[in-house]
């Protein structure tokens, strides 16, 4: 039976199987939790013109975050353009993926796929369907970059070392160089290494002191902390970020070997527990999310056997600093990574007596310092305010059963009241401007040391990432119940959409401000995930409101800070994408 013709038009008005993606970029991208159920819903852009080019939603994929151009080029060609449409609305089989690294992008490629695309776009930049395909466009390109399967080349470390055995240690000035950078840039709210410690361990590594090769956890840790600091020190610098990820990988792979001598051992130290959750953190750091989560699971694992989430008021100052901090860190590094990667978290509030005081005892103080013992304030407003992004996902988002609006909105309450408990017991230069009590603080007068400008940071983002997800369920709500065909909405309903469309516009003023910063690369993991979430939530508002007063804000807000974000990405996706478009034209 012949196949009837298909109109030559293009469009990019389709039905999305088997949901909706500007649904999974609003309800699942700011939260990373895998959807339990279908959600059958037409796309956002029947709401738009059915001749103009329709909004391409978020995501490519039903948030596996990965390349739908990149995959429909490996699939085979199929000979009648209904078989086409079939395989691009297909992903194949999981089953059917092998293992081998998948072919590189090249410079045709991008070109291809770039042309093939802005080939459908003739209305021009200033158009309202244009500008919303542009954001989302994006984000799937940011999505790339973001790990859904395990077994991915980006995950791998390259072998440049040889054999481990015959590593040798950088030059000493280069080894304190990074140690410094990993104690006043890279590490501002994981605080768990002392030190005056960890300098001393340097220095006898260094004078041959063959008694503290007789430790491989210190040495681990050492070789971590390094590295952590080798790959931070492209952002303190200004140095180009792929050849300190190289460099780290040689930290990284000796660092692994001495940890490994440690396997044996049994109960686990508290040593083993920091050299673990130093080896995710830079793991992190260098875009291995999954390998960074495996690794934060046999930490916590390890913690556990010794019990490290309960109070132990027989330690030493030392002792019990290093139990507080090494715990907290791994707290943290839990919700960030389930939140970015949507999946459970490993420890629960429930399991937990272990303090977090911000009042710490006379021997602690004197075995810090001063200015560590300020530091501390920021570590525990960071780890309060994680604890209260980490009840949000079980509030708002368990996976076992659907929340009513009425339970909804009961849970976003109790949320506000915890976020304003929050508020009122942190220092008031970690809030975020709008949230301090005085206007025009005192410490605009004062030169602040960078580890303090970096926890200010840090939190404040945090702070709006942590609102966008307790208010971002209003705005879903909203979009779910407008019928197709029918008049938008001028303004919003609730007033929560307010709140969270300006926490979205506060983490793109951030994005923005990065865009002029050179010391933004992509080892701000946990900020490139705010901005995708904050963009998401400012992509579906606008696509919703059409008229909303603010919309020429926005728009312009979104523009700058999608430049900002894109310093944020690593993946090779971009920096092929950022060569075809800074080098010499291709020749036709």
């Amino acid at each position: 039976m012949a196949v009837p013709p298909v109109s030559e038009a293009p469009s990019r008005i389709r039905w999305i199987t088997p949901r909706c993606r500007v649904l999974d970029a609003l309800n699942l991208a700011s939260v990373g939790i895998q959807p339990r159920a279908p959600v059958y819903h037409r796309c956002v852009a029947h709401q738009l013109t059915h001749r103009q080019f329709a909004l391409e939603c978020a995501y490519r994929t039903l948030y596996n975050r990965g390349s739908w151009r990149h995959l429909r080029r490996k699939l085979p060609v199929q000979p009648s353009s209904t078989a086409a449409t079939t395989a691009d609305l297909t992903l194949p089989a999981e089953g059917n993926l092998t293992l081998s690294h998948p072919a590189e992008p090249t410079v045709e490629g991008v070109e291809e796929s770039t042309e093939n695309e802005n080939a459908v776009i003739s209305a021009g930049d200033a158009s309202v369907h244009n500008f919303l395909h542009k954001v989302s466009e994006h984000l799937t390109l940011i999505g790339q970059a973001l790990p859904r399967n395990l077994l991915r080349w980006e995950e791998e470390i390259l072998n440049t070392v040889g054999d481990r055995s015959t590593f040798v240690f950088p030059p000493r000035d280069t080894a304190r160089e990074y140690l410094n950078c990993y104690f006043e840039h890279a590490n501002v709210t994981y605080r768990y290494l002392l030190r005056t410690e960890t300098f001393a361990i340097l220095d006898r590594v260094y004078d041959d002191d063959e008694a503290v090769f007789e430790h491989p956890a210190t040495i681990a840790i050492l070789l971590f902390a390094m590295g952590v600091g080798c790959i931070w020190l492209a952002s303190r610098h200004s140095r180009p970020l792929t050849k300190q990820k190289s460099k780290s990988n040689h930290l990284l792979q000796a660092g692994q070997t001495w940890l490994d001598k440690t396997l044996g051992k049994f109960p686990p130290t508290l040593n083993m527990i920091k050299a673990t959750v130093l080896k995710c953190q830079l793991e992190c750091a260098a875009s291995r999310h999954n390998s960074a989560w495996m690794t934060l699971g046999m930490a916590v694992r390890l913690g556990q056997i010794i019990g490290i989430e309960r109070e132990v008021a027989s330690t030493g100052p030392s002792e019990q600093f290093s139990r507080k901090g090494v715990f907290w860190a791994m707290y943290m590094l839990d919700r960030y990574l389930s939140v970015s990667l949507g999946r459970p978290m490993a420890i629960r509030d429930e399991d937990i007596t272990i303090a977090c005081p911000t009042d710490l005892d006379h021997e602690t103080i004197t075995l810090l310092g001063p200015q560590e013992t300020k530091v501390w304030l920021g570590v525990v407003a960071h780890a309060r305010l994680t604890r209260i992004i980490g009840c949000t996902i079980t509030r708002l988002y368990p996976a076992s059963k659907h929340l009513s609006d009425d339970a909804r909105d009961r849970a976003v309450t109790e949320l506000e009241r915890d976020l304003q408990e929050w508020e009122n017991q942190t220092p008031s230069f970690f809030l975020p401007p709008e949230q301090e009590p005085l206007a025009g603080s005192q410490h605009d007068f004062y030169a602040i040391p960078w580890i303090f400008q970096r926890q200010q940071k840090t939190i404040t983002a945090a702070y709006h990432f942590t609102c966008i997800l307790m208010y971002r369920g209003d705005l879903l709500r909203e979009f779910l119940h407008h019928e197709p065909g029918t008049p938008a909405p001028s303004q919003p309903s609730s007033a929560r959409i307010r709140h969270c469309v300006n926490h979205a516009m506060a983490i793109a003023r951030i994005a923005a401000n990065i865009a002029d910063d050179s010391t933004y690369n992509g080892v701000y993991w946990t900020t490139s995930h705010f901005v995708f979430c904050a963009i998401s939530v400012l992509l579906v508002y606008l696509a919703l409101y059409h008229a909303a007063e603010d919309r020429g804000a926005i728009e312009e807000m979104v523009e700058k800070a999608m430049k900002g974000h894109r310093k944020l990405d690593s993946s090779y996706n971009f920096r092929t994408q950022r060569l075809l478009e800074a080098g010499p034209p291709l020749p036709p």
